[in-house]
């Protein structure tokens, strides 16, 4: 209920049973926990989050700035020791310096005539499918790596002499592990794959309980567009680099789609063999 936007200021303790599969979704679930319930200056609150060291949520409290109590068990209770800093009172410091901003003089009415009889026509796609295979995706170009083969340089003196230099030193790149770097890529293409499909899921106004189903279908999408028919585990580097490159182009082609995202979950096809 956290990640639908159900919100209740009362709410003070979160008990997470799995693992965030997005950093937008996590830091939106504690979120939810961090509204004040009274607004009083001297009144201090804290949000208790029940976690567990095998979800791997480390990233998530460095973000928040979470303080970490392990080893806790049904005895442990909050001391006045867990309690963040009073707030500050706000205070009005130099009231002389205030401005009375007058009210308008006449209402501003805005003018939509230039998008009047505007209108967005949904398609109704039950062949989903063929309209994904339409999708092409070119080639992207993408600047790497620069050598600097020479540097001419010019004396400021009046014989306007020039000269030319050895090229600077290759700075050494560092020896990174291939199965090191290739696992970081998985994880990130599947990362930005999934909010893909969060933001086309919430634009169309589409509830994160079909986030499974519609990010499997984005991720066989991928793997046969961009991974040569393979999965993110069995991909290359370069295919992956490619895949995650295109992130971008994969939104806007649904996009340009209106009603396809719907379409997809109204004709529903679940795949045994879609990607997990």
């Amino acid at each position: 209920m956290l990640r639908e936007g159900w919100d209740v200021p009362a709410v003070s303790v979160i008990l997470l049973l799995r693992k965030f599969s997005s950093r937008v979704y996590g830091q939106q679930v504690v979120g939810r926990g961090l509204r004040l319930n009274v607004r009083q200056e001297d009144t201090q609150e804290f949000c208790a989050v029940v976690d567990h060291e095998k979800l791997n949520h480390q990233w998530l409290w460095d973000i928040v700035g979470a303080r970490i109590r392990k080893e806790v068990d049904q005895g442990n209770l909050f001391g006045d020791d867990d309690l963040p800093p009073r707030r500050k009172p706000q205070l009005l410091e130099s009231p002389e310096n205030l401005i009375d901003i007058p009210e308008p003089e006449e209402e501003e009415e805005a003018d939509f005539s230039d998008i009047e009889g505007l209108t967005v026509v949904e398609g109704d796609y039950p062949n989903w499918e063929k309209i994904l295979q339409s999708f092409q995706y070119a080639e992207v170009v993408e600047i790497s790596r620069v050598e600097i083969e020479s540097v001419r340089g010019k004396r400021l003196t009046k014989d306007g002499f020039t000269e030319i230099v050895e090229p600077p030193a290759e700075v050494p790149t560092a020896n990174r592990n291939e199965d090191s770097d290739l696992h970081e890529l998985v994880e990130s293409l599947k990362h930005n794959v999934r909010d893909v499909a969060a933001a086309l899921l919430a634009e169309d106004g589409i509830g994160s309980h079909e986030l499974g189903y519609f990010y499997n279908v984005l991720m066989d999408h991928v793997r046969e567009k961009l991974l040569d028919g393979k999965s993110a585990g069995l991909a290359t580097v370069d295919s992956l680099k490619h895949a995650i490159r295109h992130r971008h182009n994969i939104a806007h082609n649904f996009r340009e789609k209106p009603g396809l995202v719907a379409s997809m979950i109204k004709y529903m096809k679940r795949d045994p063999n879609a990607s997990q």
